[in-house]
C-alpha cells in the first residue's frame, strides 16, 4: 500500500458528470412569497467530459480513484492543499460546479501531517490565501527556498511559493505528489541544477505516471461510465459512442 499526496489540480479534473439547473417555473412559497423552481438534469458525460476536462489522465484518474476506494493505496493532502480549498465552495471538490459529480466522492482523504507551525487567519476579514502567501514568505527552511529558488528560475508563475511547498512536503514526508499541472512538470524539466531537477522529478508524477508505478492499468471508458454511474446521484446515461 502507497500513500500519495493528492494535488487540487487533480480533484479538479476528476468531474464525472456535468450538471446544470433548468428553471421549471415559480411557487408562492408561504402562498405569498414567488419562489423559482429547478430540476437538475446531466449535460456532459463519458468522452465529452473527458475531452474538456482532463483528456486521457481522466481514465488514470478513475484508475487512481477506485484504487483508493478499494483501500489498496491512500489518498492524503496536508494543512496547505487542503487551506487551497477554503475559500471555494464545498460543492467544486464534490464536482467542478453546483450539482456536478466528482469521481472522488467517495474517496476518504486523510491527513499528512505536515504543519504550518505559526500560521493563522482570522473570520472574517483575512483571505486565506494571500495569508498563505505572506507566510511562505517568511518561511527560511532551506530546503524549501532552494526549491522556491529553483522554481523561479525556471518560470515565474502567481503560485510558485505553494508550489515549492507542495514539493518539499512531499518530498520531506518521502510520497509522490500527483499532479495534472503539466506548467510546473515543465517548470521542474526547465530547472538548470540537476540536482534539484531530479529530486524534484522523483516526487512529481502525472496520474498516469503514477498508475504506472503502482500497476495500475488505464480505465476504460465502461469503467469510467461504471465509476460514474457509482458517484453520480441523478440517473446517468453513457454518451460514449
Amino acid at each position: 500500500m502507497v500513500s500519495v499526496l493528492v494535488d487540487n489540480s487533480v480533484m479538479n479534473h476528476a468531474v464525472a458528470i456535468k450538471h446544470k439547473r433548468i428553471a421549471t417555473g415559480t411557487v408562492l412559497w408561504g402562498g405569498v412569497v414567488p419562489d423559482e423552481t429547478y430540476t437538475t438534469v446531466s449535460v456532459r458525460a463519458g468522452h465529452q467530459i473527458r475531452k474538456s476536462k482532463g483528456g486521457e489522465q481522466t481514465l488514470f484518474i478513475v484508475s487512481l480513484a477506485r484504487a483508493f476506494m478499494a483501500s489498496q493505496h491512500v489518498a492524503c493532502q496536508t494543512e496547505a492543499l487542503k487551506l487551497e480549498r477554503f475559500h471555494v465552495p464545498v460543492s467544486r471538490y464534490t464536482g467542478f460546479t453546483y450539482g456536478d459529480e466528482s469521481l472522488f466522492k467517495y474517496v476518504e482523504i486523510e491527513n499528512a501531517l505536515f504543519p504550518l507551525n505559526g500560521f493563522s487567519f482570522s473570520i472574517p476579514g483575512d483571505d486565506p490565501l494571500q495569508k498563505f502567501r505572506q507566510y511562505l514568505e517568511n518561511v527560511q527552511d532551506m530546503q524549501y527556498v532552494e526549491i522556491k529558488k529553483a522554481l523561479e528560475s525556471a518560470g515565474s508563475k502567481d503560485r510558485t511559493s505553494q508550489d515549492a511547498w507542495h514539493l518539499y512536503s512531499a518530498k520531506t514526508l518521502g510520497l509522490k505528489f500527483v499532479s495534472c499541472d503539466t506548467k510546473l512538470k515543465d517548470q521542474i524539466r526547465s530547472i538548470a541544477d540537476r540536482r534539484v531537477r531530479q529530486a524534484l522529478s522523483d516526487v512529481y508524477v502525472l496520474p498516469s505516471e503514477l498508475c504506472d508505478e503502482l500497476g495500475l492499468s488505464k480505465a476504460s471508458d465502461e469503467e469510467f461510465d461504471e465509476l460514474a454511474r457509482q458517484v453520480s446521484s441523478l440517473a446517468f446515461h453513457s454518451t460514449t459512442p
